[in-house]
């Protein structure tokens, strides 16, 4: 059972403890103080009680009908003087139903109920014509509040909820963006070089062989991320391989060996105590140097890259640069390149590019560790 299941039941099974409760504060209220004049008028109004409330519970299976039959025992209640309630727990129906279907008009069958009572209550009660006006403008005023209360919020869960979706799609692109886009890149590259180059058989065999690997590394990540969002719905941010203690030095060293397979020379720099920073800001590291390293295979057209991991006081800083033929006046608005940007702002971090005077980009991400998040 999904999360949003649970938290949707457990929403539902409080608003009925709430409801309930609240229908039966209005009972003792506005019921119970006007006491009737024979034993049958009590049978009565205490009927009409009970169907006042099961109205409120019923909105939530048939809307229409509970509000329907909470109005019309109110009504009843009311023109024989056995309730002052000005359609209180009506109008809590109301809010229950206009919130769950915000784009709905006002039930037609309301305005006419209402407009009946309002006909009766001038004509049967002349003699108290300002009491019946006073509360028919009090219960117009609580059901009318009620149903606009109620299509506002509808309307601004119905926006979360877009939003959440939006944000989920976002998210599991960025996720199939960072598995697929190395190991396509680097595909690319060792195919491309194996089929311009001269090279003995055995050699090639082994180029061969290493896109090949490359290949089922890429299709088996992909596997296993459509495994855990159908197993676990939306995970937070975390890495490929889905454990809780991961190092984060083996996944750069990975990065390193494909970048070696591509013919890069690497020169890595780590600072191991960035291991102990907590999971969002680790895996954010590892995204980072991901992309930036999957660019200059693809892009820079360059013989060595430098990585750099460090921890500088307050933050995790990351450090790429190459001496390809990259510059800031052809980086372009790049699908990963705005994703990275993304899981940057998400914890504060900045990233900065700039042209190096020998060729090349260098890059510097700076992530804000948070201490109390350091595992």
């Amino acid at each position: 059972m999904s999360e949003s299941t649970l938290s949707s039941r457990t929403y539902q099974a409080r608003t009925i403890r709430v409801g309930l409760y609240f229908s039966l504060l209005v009972i003792v209220a506005f019921w119970m103080t006007l006491p009737p004049a024979t034993r049958e008028l009590r049978y009565a109004q205490v009927l009409l009680a009970m169907v006042n409330t099961i109205g409120y519970l019923g909105s939530f299976r048939l809307p229409r009908l509970g509000v329907a039959a909470s109005i019309c025992a109110t009504s009843v209640a009311w023109a024989a003087g056995l309730t002052s309630e000005p359609f209180l727990v009506a109008a809590l129906a109301l809010f229950l139903y206009a919130q769950r279907r915000p784009n709905s008009r006002f039930p037609r069958l309301l305005l006419v109920a209402g407009a009946l009572l309002l006909l009766a209550a001038l004509v049967l009660a002349v003699d108290q014509i300002e009491h019946v006006v006073r509360y028919l403008i009090l219960s117009a005023m609580a059901l009318g509040s009620a149903w606009g209360f109620g299509l506002y919020v509808g309307l601004v869960r119905l926006e979360e909820q877009d939003r959440a979706r939006l944000e989920e799609r976002l998210r599991l692109s960025g996720e199939v963006h960072d598995l697929l886009s190395h190991s396509l890149g680097t595909i690319g590259v060792r195919a491309g070089v194996a089929t311009h180059v001269q090279r003995p058989d055995s050699e090639l065999r082994e180029t061969l062989r290493d896109i090949e690997l490359t290949a089922r590394s890429g299709v088996q990540q992909l596997q296993g991320l459509l495994t855990r969002e159908l197993d676990q719905g939306s995970p937070a941010m975390r890495p490929a391989n889905n454990e809780k203690d991961w190092s984060l030095l083996t996944e750069v060293q990975d990065i390193v060996a494909a970048c070696e397979k591509a013919s890069l020379e690497v020169r890595l720099e780590y600072d191991e105590t960035v291991e102990d920073l907590s999971e969002s800001v680790r895996t954010t590291i590892k995204r980072t140097i991901l992309e930036l390293a999957t660019n200059v295979i693809r892009h820079a057209e360059a013989n060595t890259v430098q990585i750099r991991v460090t921890r500088q006081n307050e933050f995790a800083v990351v450090h790429v640069m190459d001496d390809g033929t990259g510059s800031m006046s052809r980086l372009g608005p790049g699908h990963g390149l705005t994703l990275m940007r993304q899981r940057l702002q998400m914890l504060d971090g900045t990233i900065r590019f700039e042209d190096r005077e020998v060729g090349g980009l260098s890059v510097t991400a700076r992530i804000p560790i948070d201490q109390s998040e350091t595992e």
